[in-house]
């Protein structure tokens, strides 16, 4: 895993995942946004937004998946400094 060491504190990259997945969240959405209002169809009468809407979703379960880890990363931190 890559680490970074800030005066013999370790800084784990899953606050830039978190960071990363938000960013990608966010701009995903507003694809999504894009197809739903030009509505086209994708299959059987099944919108296009309908089977692009799992991206989003997955890059925001990411997120939080990744923010609860580094708060609890920092927690764990902080009580072992302490």
């Amino acid at each position: 895993m890559l680490t970074i060491i800030f005066d013999g504190v370790v800084e784990s990259p899953i606050y830039c995942v978190a960071a990363v997945c938000s960013v990608a969240a966010f701009y995903t959405l507003r694809f999504v946004k894009i197809e739903f209002e030009e509505g086209g169809m994708a299959f059987a009468q099944v919108p296009i937004w309908v089977c692009e809407a799992i991206i989003p979703i997955a890059f925001i379960v990411i997120a939080l998946r990744y923010f609860m880890l580094s708060i609890i990363t920092f927690s764990k931190l902080i009580k072992s400094s302490s």
